[in-house]
């Protein structure tokens, strides 16, 4: 970017830019010095001053090629964390019950409920007490198979049996072998519909 574009004031392009979600590298090459301070509050990657030598551009580029390496080794490193996070993910979970523990393999839960400030998991046959809130107990789910379908329900997904039209444009989910019904909120409807393929 320049200082003075036709049209256009380079230091407000770069402050639009600074909001995207995923923002491009942005150098500025200008002849006014006064507003260095301004990019780099920006965050701007670099500010040249014209005239410009050719070292002096070859130099940023290499910069550039370098922090783009970097990033993407920093991408890899969590990538790698989070696949070992997925493999330590226990297939069991210990769950109370009139007073006793009971171990219960995850995939056998159908849903979750909040209840105050703790949680009612649900399998087919029982329902178990957690001393969790809803989001504490959310971490101990695989998310490929959980869905958080409302702020109050967790639900796993591949014990939906039918999906029930509902008001606002909205979802109430029936499960194998249970008659309860979990509604799904208008703010997840976005998401259950990528999961679901609907």
């Amino acid at each position: 970017l320049d200082i003075n574009i036709p049209l256009l004031d380079g230091m407000l392009l770069a402050r639009t830019i600074n909001n995207f979600k995923f923002k491009p590298k942005i150098v500025f090459i200008t002849a006014y010095k006064e507003h260095a301070v301004d990019a780099f509050e920006l965050e701007a990657f670099d500010y040249i001053l014209k005239p410009y030598s050719d070292d002096r551009i070859i130099s940023m580029l290499n910069k550039l090629e370098k922090s783009r390496f970097s990033n993407i080794s920093e991408e890899n490193k969590l990538e790698e964390e989070k696949k070992i996070a997925k493999k330590s993910k226990v297939s069991s979970i210990s769950l109370w019950k009139n007073d006793k523990l009971r171990v219960v393999n995850i995939k056998d839960i159908y849903y979750c409920e909040a209840h105050e400030r703790e949680t009612i998991v649900y399998t087919k046959d029982s329902n178990y007490i957690v001393k969790e809130s809803i989001k504490e107990f959310e971490n101990h789910l695989d998310r490929s198979i959980f869905f958080k379908t409302h702020r109050s329900y967790i639900v796993n997904v591949s014990k939906i049996n039918e999906i029930i039209p509902w008001f606002n444009n909205t979802y109430k989910l029936k499960l194998d072998n249970i008659n309860s019904e979990i509604p799904v909120s208008r703010s997840k409807i976005k998401d259950f519909r990528m999961i679901m393929n609907i």
